[in-house]
């Protein structure tokens, strides 16, 4: 409780989240946060689950297949300049719909995405935005859950960050490219090249190959620069900043808004739960988009958001639950028992979450009791797992062992599976440094040789005091 209590504390009081159509007139459908008595006062944001808006107006205005392009924008002031980006350099504009979602401090009018002078040169009714203070935010995996869920039924999903730029013809480009990568549930992921490297657009290709176990046992992962692809470049990790698949991705393998503030593990859990549902990531053999990097002096939620920190951990112990990595102790013995109550009540068919509730072993000094708690207050991290969890066609294990990352020592062969030609170069790298560094340390000792020699020829040149007298 202690936990999510500063969380919930943010959602109930100071949420002010209204969903606005794309025109504005009187039957523009107005979407309000769900009062705070309709909340379970315990459980992180569930009415989340509740749809955002319900535009009737058709998603297609031609027989082209449509693209779906949800865009996250915390307090960012380049966020304007790819909503332009998108439709102008798409080939046909009219089948792009963009679900958007903006945190921003309202008294900025620099962060709005869609200013006036914006909203004359895009089409407004085919974006579905959505504007909330930045103080409401929770991590990027909440705003793409919300963002995804502005989607109506689209054929094709493209996940970009708010300060991205798109190459001519990007939106038929993409498509083509998809139905290139041999799989029947493709997706195309990498970290797109910064403008600053359009001179590379036809040798530099980034791909998604090397991952390593942080501080906190989760695999974070960078891209390696490779050279022209000649064929389908598979990879096991997925990129938030471009992600383009079928539309269909989004009903198998929705985004979990139960993992608030997470920043480092939200990419892997995403790409480990597409692949277990079936789809597999490749790098994309054009560059079709650019990614603005760099952008230390722009705000974070890190440096905004006070809880930040605090809900990290049960974020962090979420991911690793659902990629069935283990857990300290403390933490696996209070999972377990929760499963096992879960389990007892599912029994009994009772299907009312309310019902679930464990006997806390710690009593009331004061009255002798041991305090009832729901099952999902003593164990947050198991909060619909069914629907956010892995998908059903491989397991977890098989993914890591797919990925390269070995759980026992917290190791990753990731880079030598999918970047083989990186890896030599690093590795014959790495011999010529260490190589290198020996070549040092020889001269090094060569020369303090030298000058103790030199030294000791001076002193048996120089007079003792007893020859000198």
């Amino acid at each position: 409780m202690k936990l999510l209590s500063p969380f919930l504390l943010v959602i109930l009081a100071g949420l002010q989240l209204i969903c606005l159509g794309a025109a504005a007139d009187a039957s523009e459908p107005i979407c309000e946060v769900p009062s705070a008595s309709s909340l379970a006062p315990h459980l992180p944001l569930p009415w989340l689950d509740h749809s955002f808006c319900t535009d009737p107006r058709p998603n297609k205005v031609s027989d082209l297949p449509t693209i779906f392009v949800s865009v996250a924008s915390y307090r960012d002031d380049q966020c304007k300049d790819t909503m332009i980006d998108i439709f102008a350099n798409a080939e046909h504009p009219e089948r792009i719909f963009i679900g958007l979602v903006q945190q921003n401090a309202f008294n900025d009018s620099t962060e709005d995405c869609l200013p006036p002078h914006v909203a004359k040169q895009v089409p407004l009714h085919q974006i579905r935005p959505i504007r909330m203070s930045f103080k409401a935010a929770r991590g990027p995996t909440w705003a793409r859950y919300i963002g995804a869920n502005l989607n109506q039924g689209e054929d094709y999903f493209l996940q970009i960050d708010s300060h991205s730029f798109f190459e001519p013809r990007w939106d038929t480009r993409f498509i083509a490219m998809l139905h290139r990568m041999p799989s029947p549930k493709p997706v195309i992921s990498t970290y797109p090249l910064d403008p600053a490297h359009r001179d590379r657009l036809n040798e530099s290709f980034p791909a998604l190959c090397e991952g390593k176990f942080n501080g906190d046992g989760v695999v974070a992962f960078q891209a390696h620069i490779m050279g022209p692809p000649k064929r389908a470049r598979p990879v096991p990790y997925a990129s938030a900043n471009l992600l383009f698949t079928l539309g269909r991705a989004l009903r198998e393998v929705p985004f979990d808004p139960y993992t608030p503030f997470l920043f480092h593990g939200e990419e892997v859990l995403y790409a480990a739960r597409l692949w277990t549902a079936g789809y597999d990531i490749f790098t994309p053999d054009e560059n079709l988009m650019y990614h603005v990097y760099g952008r230390f002096v722009k705000p974070k939620y890190w440096h905004d958001l006070p809880d930040y920190y605090a809900s990290q951990p049960m974020s962090i112990r979420r991911v690793k639950l659902i990629m069935d990595q283990p857990l300290p102790p403390k933490h696996q013995d209070r999972i377990e028992r929760c499963v096992e109550i879960i389990q007892y009540y599912r029994g009994y068919r009772v299907r009312d979450w309310k019902k679930y509730v464990v006997t806390m072993e710690e009593k009331n000094p004061e009255t002798g009791l041991a305090p009832i708690k729901n099952v999902y207050e003593l164990c947050p991290e198991l909060f619909k797992l069914e629907r956010y969890g892995p998908g059903r066609l491989r397991t977890m294990a098989q993914y890591h062992e797919y990925a390269g990352h070995d759980l026992a020592t917290s190791k990753s062969r990731s880079i030598e599976r999918f970047c083989p030609d990186v890896h030599y170069s690093l590795e014959k790298e790495k011999e010529h440094q260490a190589k290198k560094a020996l070549e040092e340390e020889e001269k090094k000792k060569k020369k303090t040789e030298e000058g103790a020699e030199k030294d000791e020829s001076i002193d048996s040149q120089t007079p003792t005091s007893e020859a000198s007298a």
